[in-house]
């Protein structure tokens, strides 16, 4: 729970989450609840490069790391001065580590490497800060000091300042990340999708019903299907932004690898239970009237020269007319709007772009294309904000 100590500072929190990471913003959230500002200290000079600044990060250690110092940073975006210190780490284990504050108001702020992305999250009191790290990367961990009360109008960007109280931060290894090794493998249910984002793997794990055929579907990254027979994994299929049969036995793993850009989907189907256009493995044909929508998968493939394909509204699509009117019941403008949706473009399982109204893109030669064309639903209300009306949106694909 939060504690704002002045509107002023809740609105300093505010803007100051905007401008930072998410992690910093949840950092930087959970401080205010500490009212005692520090005591006076001495002011000292200005120093370059000084032990915590960004231009000299002291090194972090598994254990006790002491601050006693931090360094004031003079924010021109934001228009105040805060208290900061750098620090290095490099793990000597991959796997999710914590960092434990002894003052709640001296704390991780943000965590990078220019190897990779973190993403961390905080227990129920705030205090510990967990995030999965990789073996052998250099991580910058910055601190901040979430104490806005703290005066420092006399202070010069890069002086050091002297708390009043050392603080420490505890940093010690707590194990594999759930979902990292196939021991740790994430529970998943057939149907849903896996959605991995970062630089490593990530496992998952379901029993199959024995002698079932299941799609393994990729979109973008690779994705791996084992069949466990006691310990030793035999692998059933593997998909690189495509899809694959395979039958299920016993227990089954799956390992999906994110693509370069960090983001991959995945999905395990089973076979039997998909319909024609429901998933993108049975795609159907773009019926000859182009009229898409409802959920559905689509496939075009294109002949020996490129094609033009465009998105449309269907014939005697849905018009919304709004009425905007003044303080006296005049209408005073009109906006005309008719119903369209928009459809998503796969080259394989690779998604390519999506169409919205009046858009269009080239189709290759000789490549099939999938689409997807979402439920979308428009609802228009009334005063009472009940639904008055609502319509099932769909497009037209017009190819040439």
């Amino acid at each position: 729970m939060i504690k704002s100590k002045t509107k002023k500072m809740l609105a300093l929190l505010a803007v100051g989450a905007v401008m930072t990471t998410a992690a910093a913003g949840i950092a930087m959230s959970r401080n205010f609840h500490s009212a005692a500002a520090f005591a006076d200290t001495e002011i000292e000079g200005e120093v370059t490069g000084v032990p915590g600044s960004q231009l000299n990060p002291v090194s972090a250690i598994e254990g006790v790391n002491e601050i006693s110092k931090m360094v004031v940073k003079d924010n021109k975006m934001l228009n105040y001065k805060e208290l900061v210190y750098y620090m290095t780490f490099k793990p000597a284990k991959t796997g999710v580590y914590a960092f434990t504050h002894s003052n709640p108001d001296v704390g991780v702020s943000e965590i990078y490497s220019t190897e990779e992305t973190t993403y961390g999250e905080w227990d129920d009191t705030f205090s510990v800060y967990s995030v999965e790290l990789t073996k052998d990367v250099t991580y910058t961990v910055v601190i901040n000091n979430f104490d806005w009360t703290v005066d420092l109008t006399n202070y010069e960007d890069g002086a050091e300042y002297t708390l009043p109280i050392a603080a420490t931060i505890t940093v010690a290894y707590k194990g594999a990340a759930a979902g990292s090794t196939m021991e740790t493998a994430l529970p998943y249910t057939v149907g849903d999708t896996m959605y991995v984002q970062g630089n490593r793997d990530v496992w998952y794990k379901f029993t199959a019903e024995t002698g079932t055929d299941y799609y393994l579907i990729s979109f973008s990254g690779d994705a791996v299907a084992y069949n466990d027979f006691d310990g030793y994994l035999d692998e059933a299929a593997t998909v690189t932004s495509n899809y694959k049969v395979f039958t299920g036995i016993f227990d089954v793993y799956i390992r999906v690898t994110p693509a370069a850009d960090g983001y991959t989907q995945a999905q395990v189907l089973e076979v039997s239970k998909q319909s024609a256009g429901s998933c993108i493995a049975t795609a159907q044909a773009i019926p000859e009237n182009g009229v898409v929508g409802d959920g559905k998968w689509y496939t075009y493939t294109v002949g020996d020269s490129d094609v033009t394909l465009s998105l449309t509204p269907i014939d005697n699509a849905p018009v919304i007319v709004t009425e905007y009117k003044d303080d006296e019941g005049n209408v005073v403008f009109t906006d005309t709007y008719t119903l369209v949706g928009s459809v998503s473009v796969y080259n394989g399982c690779t998604l390519v772009d999506t169409l919205f109204d009046g858009t269009s893109i080239t189709l290759e030669a000789n490549t099939t294309y999938k689409f997807f064309a979402p439920a979308d639903v428009y609802q228009t209300w009334n005063d009472e904000g009940e639904v008055v009306k609502e319509y099932n949106i769909q497009s037209k694909l017009v190819i040439g």
